[in-house]
């Protein structure tokens, strides 16, 4: 392990771990890829009927990082139309691991939604029963329980667009 990736790990199992520096970058991009290829779903009509709909397919992927684990329940996944009618595409709770999504993506769910042009994507995150590891300067797993924002508060929960 470098000498850099050694003192990030180091610096993480000590302080509060920072909202900025684990978020799942990569995951939000995808949900932006989604949202423009929904822009093509057709019309921007908010009927409901068969013949409006159109079936999304949502993947997960992430970047390659230094976590071991980054479990966390995802609570919602919701698009927003143009007209800002939001749509949920997730019918359940799903817990996820993002570090197993390296570098390949993977089906999340599958969902029907009305024709039109959609503008926004938003996923909610539970980290009340998060499991995040990283591993420290010695390469032991180390289990990140204090998962603050940017101003120090403790998240429970995160929305991310």
């Amino acid at each position: 392990m470098s000498t850099s990736k050694q003192h990030r790990h180091a610096s993480r199992a000590h302080s509060g771990y920072r909202w900025l520096s684990w978020l799942p970058l990569a995951t939000i991009l995808t949900l932006f890829v989604i949202v423009f290829f929904l822009a093509g779903c057709g019309g921007s009509s908010d009927a409901t009927t068969s013949s409006e709909n159109g079936e999304v397919i949502i993947g997960l992927t992430d970047a390659e990082g230094d976590h071991a684990t980054y479990t966390v329940d995802v609570l919602s996944l919701t698009l927003t139309k143009s007209n800002g009618v939001e749509v949920e595409t997730l019918p359940l709770n799903t817990r996820v691991d993002f570090a197993q999504y390296t570098e390949l993506t993977e089906f999340l769910t599958a969902a029907t939604i009305p024709n039109g042009i959609y503008t926004r994507a938003s996923m909610v995150l539970d980290y009340s029963n998060a499991d995040i590891q990283v591993e420290d300067a010695s390469g032991n797993l180390v289990a990140i329980t204090n998962i603050q924002d940017v101003d120090g508060n403790p998240i429970q929960t995160l929305a991310v667009s």
